[in-house]
Parts: C-alpha cells; structure tokens; sequence
C-alpha cells in the first residue's frame, strides 16, 4: 500500500474538521399541569393563562355553564377568550371534595389552586368543603406537588372555617405565605376578589396567599399560622404585625368585627361591662353616649340580637324626649 502524500492528509484534515456536529440531543421537559378549582366568572383563569402560556391548565367550577353565565355577568366574556388559548380546558360542575372521581380531569397536577372558597352560605358548610378539599385533593396531587390557597385576611378564615384544622388533619403543612397579588399583575388583568356575599371588591393588602405540600410523616399538632391564639386579641395583633412585615408598609388592617372588639376590651374590659355600663347611661338619660356604645358592640357581635333590641330602645326613647 503506497504512502499518503501531504496534500492527501492536509485535505483530509479539513473534512474531517468540515464535518457536521453530532446532534445534541435535550431532554423534554413537560408543561407544568395546574388545576384551578372554584373559578366562578373564570377571570382568574384568564388572568393566570396569561401569566404562564406554557402552563397546561384547567380551570373548574362548582356550578354548571348555564349558572355560571347567569350568576356573573363578565362570565360569557371570560369564557369566550379562554375557548382561544390552547393551553386552557375549561370543565364545570366539579365538586372540590369529589376530586378524583371525574373521568374528565385525568393524571395528577403540579399546582392546585383554590382562591377565597366559600359555598355563599354562613352555615359551617365552607369548613366542611375545605376539610373535603383538602382530604380529596391528594387524589390528583403528584407527590411533590403543591396546593396554594388565597385567603382574606379575616376571623372567619381564623376562626369560623376551621383551615388549620382542615390542612393539618390531613397532612399537609403551610409552607409559604405571601401577600396576595403583590406585584399587582392580576389587579391590571382585570382580577380581584369580590365577597361573596356583600358583593364587595376586598382590597389586595387583605388577601393573603398560602402554600400547602402533602407531608404523611407532618405532626397534626404542628405550629400553624391560623392557630386557636389568633382568637385572642393578642394573637390577633401578633398576626397583624407578620402582615404589615409581608406588606412592606406600616399599615395593617383589622377586619370591623375584629377592630371593634379590641376597642370594646381596651375601654371596657370585656363586651358584657360595655353593656353594663350602658344600662347606666340609660337610668341617667346619657343616651347618646349609651347608643355610641351599643353600635360599638353590635358591629363587633353582630349575631348577638340583644344589643340590636337595646338600640331599638335607646332609639325610642330618643324619640320619646324630642316629642316631649
């Protein structure tokens, strides 16, 4: 076999170093799957689609198609531009203690998210749906997955709907809290809590956002931000001052209920020496200063009908002394 001649080689080099690289071969990462639960007008769903085009989403609602565009007016608007964007799939009447029973939602989510539940009603049903949330959104929940809830800043989330009972009972432990919208994006896109029963807008820095993760091995009585302290006056103005920390400003607000039962304990000690004390300002005919007290007490009881039957009479008796 002859010898290769230098321009032999020398060519030989430079195709080889001409020829095409080896295709690099990346690794598809799939689209984070996020299941939105309790939409309502659906302009949150909106609002999120948005923010992340390259999230695989679908948004839920309790009620049915028919309900929903009856119930709220920007509904038909919200429903027609999400029918456009390819990474929505819009599914009603879903129950959120039901999860993992509907043939139309399949596999498991990244994310689950569920803004201000509330099933309209002040009749415990609201503490009871996020128990069974919480209980059934495991079924579609990976295993590192997390469930983020929006929440008022307010005693029912406290108190009256039982959230840290519901979250720790079933395993899941808080894991993060941020104020709500804090960059203001849902806000401009057209988004913002309404109460369900006043029919109110709720202001941002009164929403708070919470992160759960599913932990089987997490300790049911461990430390939780909506403890049986945030009952007491105390714990209320410890939570407030975390708030006004989150919010970055000197302002926290109280919910009037909460508010006004602090002034009720720091003038008078309890709500029934405030009532006390207004009995006497009848018998002395101080009746203005006696109905100033009452309304006090009213907002921060307003289930209690004795103080409204009070008022009545300090009205009426108002009335009695102008015709005399």
């Amino acid at each position: 076999m002859g010898a290769i001649s230098p321009t032999s080689r020398m060519f030989g080099t430079l195709f080889a170093q001409e020829a095409p690289p080896a295709p690099v071969i990346r690794p598809v990462v799939p689209r984070k799957k996020v299941l939105l639960i309790g939409e309502g007008e659906f302009s949150f769903a909106l609002a999120y689609a948005q923010k992340h085009p390259d999230y695989e989403i679908v948004a839920t609602e309790y009620c049915s198609g028919k309900e929903v565009r009856e119930k709220y007016p920007k509904a038909e608007a919200n429903l027609r531009a999400l029918h456009f964007l390819p990474n929505v799939r819009v599914i009603t009447k879903i129950d959120a203690t039901k999860l993992g029973r509907y043939k139309n939602i399949q596999g498991v989510f990244d994310k689950v998210i569920f803004n201000f539940p509330h099933t309209g009603q002040r009749d415990g049903s609201t503490a009871e749906m996020i128990d069974g949330f919480f209980r059934a959104v495991k079924n579609v929940l990976k295993a590192d997955g997390k469930v983020q809830m929006g929440v008022v800043d307010t005693v029912h989330f406290d108190g009256r709907y039982v959230l840290w009972s519901a979250a720790t009972h079933n395993r899941f432990k808080l894991t993060k809290r941020k104020l709500w919208d804090r960059t203001g994006f849902y806000k401009e896109h057209d988004y913002i809590h309404v109460s369900t029963q006043r029919d109110r807008m709720i202001t941002a820095n009164r929403c708070l956002k919470y992160t759960f993760r599913f932990d089987p091995t997490a300790d049911s009585e461990d430390g939780f931000l909506h403890s049986s302290a945030l009952s007491s006056d105390a714990g209320r103005l410890n939570h407030l001052s975390s708030v006004r920390r989150c919010l970055g400003t000197g302002k926290a607000y109280m919910t009037n209920r909460k508010r006004n039962r602090t002034i009720i304990v720091s003038k008078y000690k309890s709500s029934r020496k405030a009532f006390q004390l207004v009995g006497k300002l009848i018998t002395k005919n101080k009746l203005k200063k006696a109905k100033k007290i009452t309304i006090r007490l009213i907002k921060a009881n307003p289930q209690n009908h004795v103080y409204r039957d009070m008022l009545e009479t300090i009205k009426e008796q108002q009335a009695f002394l102008r015709e005399g």
